[in-house]
């Protein structure tokens, strides 16, 4: 069974209208995720192993969601891709001087 099941209820109105709000609520989620995360290590994982490995585990997670049988485990996988993608990011600009 193809997990991503589309509603009939959302048309491109509506989901332009929710764009702003919406986003801002998945980012605050993320960012509760890695603050729970964090408090469980010592020192959390993914700011110790290199930075390919992190973008191999995004990449393990983005094929998880695509996987998925349920839209909640693809939203899960998902919310994962997007905490392991904000600590690359953040790896980038600390130890490499990126921008945003």
């Amino acid at each position: 069974m193809r997990a991503l099941h589309s509603s009939p209820h959302l048309t491109t109105t509506n989901v332009i209208a929710m764009q702003n709000e919406s986003v801002s609520t998945v980012l605050t989620c993320v960012k509760d995720l890695l603050d729970e995360k964090s408090a469980e290590y010592l020192e959390e994982p993914a700011y110790i192993i290199p930075i390919d490995d992190l973008l191999a585990q995004i990449h393990i997670k983005s094929l998880r969601a695509q996987q998925a049988a349920y839209n909640e485990r693809v939203v899960d996988e998902l919310k994962d891709v997007i905490a392991y993608s904000a600590i690359a990011i953040t790896r980038m600009m600390d130890e490499h001087g990126v921008k945003l």
